[in-house]
């Protein structure tokens, strides 16, 4: 027969959180009676200022999460969050949790100094990026593999990711630049792999070191 409509939601929204079941256990485990606070960040950075607040830092612990399975875009806003709070001077605790590999990342160390000059070097790209077309977009290569990240896996990648016939928002902007020659440029290819070392592979290998095979 036909289930009633309000007996469906109710088992997707319970469905839904019993598959965030572990980040809720970890969040809470890693926070467990610590003070939760925000902290300011104000940096001068490749001469442009920075000021705002980080927030969901509890104690010296600073704790974000993903509940996707394509998890490149929160490891980069946890690695910037956690470049700026290193910067700022502060020497805090960091962990990643991914609910899709239900496992919890400890972020590696890094000093003052080299948070300041890895938020230099991303506020430098980011400028760059006014200026003319840069050579990546997430979501061409899948980086969360166990196989080897080089040049020879980024083409098939991105081979594989025309020739699928998945639609997805930002593949329309991919077919774009495809027929305006883009991806015929002669060092389309190393461009790419050189601004996603920065961009997704040095991020993942500071907030998850053991997740990549590169």
């Amino acid at each position: 027969g036909k289930l009633p409509l309000k007996n469906i939601g109710e088992f997707i929204l319970q469905t839904q959180l019993e598959e965030i079941e572990f980040t809720k256990e970890k969040i809470q485990e890693l926070t467990d009676n610590l003070p939760e606070r925000n902290l300011p960040i104000e940096l001068e950075i490749d001469n442009s200022l920075i000021v705002g607040n980080l927030d969901n830092i509890f104690g010296e612990r600073m704790i974000r999460y993903s509940l996707s399975s394509n998890e490149e875009k929160y490891v980069l806003e946890a690695y910037i969050h956690y470049l700026l709070a290193r910067a700022q001077g502060e020497n805090i605790e960091f962990y990643f949790i991914s609910n899709a590999e239900q496992k919890v990342y400890s972020a590696k160390d890094i000093t003052q100094n080299e948070a300041l000059e890895e938020l230099n070097e991303l506020m430098k790209i980011y400028k760059k990026g006014h200026f003319e077309l840069l050579p990546f977009s997430l979501g061409l290569v899948n980086f969360n593999t166990k196989k080897e990240i080089n040049l020879l896996y980024v083409k098939s990648e991105i081979k594989n990711h025309f020739e699928n016939s998945k639609f997805t928002f930002s593949k329309q902007y991919h077919i774009k630049e495809r027929e305006n020659g883009l991806f015929d440029q002669a060092d389309f290819y190393e461009n790419y792999m050189n601004l996603a070392k920065k961009l997704i592979i040095r991020p993942f290998q500071t907030i998850c070191p053991e997740k990549l095979n590169f």
